[in-house]
């Protein structure tokens, strides 16, 4: 068994930050175009319908609102994405540090609450839980954790368990999903 390295840096492919920042596009644009078409549903519905059933227009303008709250929910991700490009996260034997767009921020081990490997799809991807992070994590409340696909990075669950326990010195240990 090689000798785990004293750094262990998993980043993000090119491939990957283009389908996340494609998907939050898509998902804001989606949700824009379904809050119009309920709006207008809604005005055409009140000039059609009669007596009783005026009240039923209450229908899409509440999908219109539930649209512009997911919308703007998901433009928030994204602008969190965008901070987040061209990420990368390194283990030490100091710490953990993410490094992206908006800058470098570390912990020490002593405030990783959790590491878990987990699979999607057959991809296997690490979760990191950290007490009070900082950077874009630290600015969205209850956003502590940081996932991270390991696909395409040559490295696999184990190397990332053993690393973890290595560097750590024994102090953080990792769960599997």
């Amino acid at each position: 068994m090689p000798p785990v390295p004293r750094v262990l840096v998993i980043s993000r492919s090119a491939r990957q930050e283009r389908s996340i920042q494609r998907d939050g596009r898509l998902v804001v644009f989606t949700q824009a175009a379904n809050a119009v078409l309920c709006t207008a549903a809604a005005v055409l519905w009140s000039s059609w319908a009669a007596g009783s059933a005026r009240w039923l227009v209450l229908v899409p303008v509440i999908a219109a609102l539930g649209s512009c709250y997911v919308g703007w929910a998901q433009w928030r991700w994204r602008r969190l994405n965008q901070r987040m490009l061209y990420l990368q996260l390194a283990l030490s034997s100091v710490g953990v540090t993410y490094a992206s767009a908006a800058g470098t921020y570390s912990a020490p081990w002593s405030s990783v609450r959790q590491v878990r490997l987990r699979h999607h799809r057959n991809s296997p991807y690490v979760v990191i839980d950290v007490d009070g992070w900082g950077g874009p994590l630290g600015e969205c409340a209850g956003v502590d954790r940081l996932a991270l696909t390991l696909t395409g990075t040559g490295l696999g669950p184990r190397e990332v368990s053993r690393a973890v326990h290595q560097l750590s010195g024994g102090m953080v240990t990792t769960a599997r999903d």
